[in-house]
């Protein structure tokens, strides 16, 4: 099973990225991911992952970039076509919500871990400058960081459940917010601190304050030039243009919440 998709998005010509040694390094790394099959398990990932421990060149970052999404099944295609279509379909919040279910991490199969493996991935995206890789990879941070947030809130267990069309694992994030909103002192105790952009509540300014930053920068990088996916932009737009721009990241995630995910 080739992963050369992921390879273009993330660093054009990995042999450019950096010096000889690390090159090297990078390519071997990248060879290991291509050599990977349909049985290949995470640590095999992982393993692949390790061979660039220690390098911070474009190439190095590339390889946990586009190792990161193949360890979480997205590389045979249907995942991240079952994701866009939903997005395709329109911006509401469910498409949304349906999106960003799709875009979960769950190879992990314990949340903290998978919000970790999101966080880092995340970061080895923007780090690579893939823009693609980059928008891809803040809304599956999105997701996590979110359940998190419900998980604390005791809104949802923070279990992984499984779509019956396409055997996908999935973190619930419809159901985390569908509990938070149904009934009123759910509602007061769990969404109104998350969508109040001076909230003394510390799990909502965590979850505020790491959201907006990751909107601020996602746009920043992936969505200037051509090539855009201006669906996808236009929810990290407008939540930047609602807060009066990029000057208060928590102001920026409550419009992102209320706008783009629909929390009431």
């Amino acid at each position: 099973m080739k992963h050369g998709f992921f390879a273009f998005i993330v660093c054009g010509c990995l042999l450019s990225c950096g010096s000889s040694t690390e090159s090297d390094k990078v390519g071997d790394a990248q060879t290991c991911l291509d050599q990977l099959t349909s049985t290949s398990s995470t640590s095999d990932v992982n393993t692949c992952i390790s061979k660039v421990d220690g390098l911070s060149g474009a190439g190095a970052e590339g390889i946990r970039c586009s190792g990161g999404f193949i360890r979480e099944g997205f590389s045979n295609g249907t995942r991240l076509i079952s994701a866009f279509t939903s997005i395709d379909s329109g911006t509401g919040s469910s498409n949304v919500q349906s999106l960003m279910g799709l875009l979960s991490f769950t190879s992990a199969g314990d949340l903290a871990t998978d919000y970790s493996d999101s966080n880092t991935t995340f970061t080895a995206c923007l780090d690579s400058g893939a823009k693609g890789a980059t928008l891809l990879a803040s809304f599956s941070f999105f997701t996590m960081g979110l359940v998190k947030y419900f998980v604390a809130k005791s809104m949802c267990a923070g279990t992984q459940s499984t779509d019956a069309t396409t055997g996908f694992k999935y973190y619930d994030l419809s159901g985390c917010i569908t509990t938070a909103s149904s009934t009123i002192p759910n509602a007061t105790a769990t969404l109104v601190p998350l969508l109040t952009a001076t909230t003394a509540d510390s799990d909502a300014q965590t979850a505020q304050t790491t959201i907006g930053a990751i909107i601020i920068a996602s746009y920043e990088l992936s969505c200037t030039g051509s090539g855009a996916n201006a669906n996808l932009c236009s929810l990290l737009s407008t939540a930047i243009t609602a807060a009066g721009g990029t000057s208060n990241p928590r102001a920026v995630a409550v419009n992102f919440f209320s706008g783009a995910v629909g929390l009431p």
